[in-house]
C-alpha cells in the first residue's frame, strides 16, 4: 500500500478536520489491477495535488472519488472514499 500522505492526529489540520479520506483504494478489470492501492487524507483548507507520468493513474483516481468509474464497464472500484464534511 502507498501512502500519500500522512497526518499526525494532533495539532492545527487534525483540529480542522479532514474533508475527503481514501483507504486502500484501487481500480481491477479482470485480474489485473490498474494502480497500487491509494491511501489519503485531505485536511479542510489544504491544498492537494495529484501529479505523476502519463499513463500512472490520475484520471482514473478522480474518476474513482465522484463515482464515474463505476460506469465504466469491467472496471471494478475496491476500497473504501470518505466524504467527511459536516453536514449541516
Amino acid at each position: 500500500m502507498v501512502e500519500v500522505e500522512t497526518m499526525k492526529e494532533t495539532g492545527t489540520r487534525a483540529k480542522q478536520g479532514v474533508v475527503l479520506r481514501t483507504e486502500a483504494l484501487t481500480v481491477t478489470t479482470g485480474t489485473c489491477d490498474l494502480f497500487v492501492p491509494i491511501s489519503v487524507s485531505i485536511p479542510v483548507h489544504q491544498v492537494f495535488g495529484i501529479l505523476g507520468p502519463s499513463g500512472a493513474g490520475k484520471s482514473t483516481f478522480l474518476k474513482c472519488l465522484n463515482r464515474l468509474i463505476d460506469l465504466t464497464p469491467n472496471l471494478r472500484v475496491k476500497g473504501d472514499v470518505f466524504d467527511l464534511r459536516q453536514r449541516h
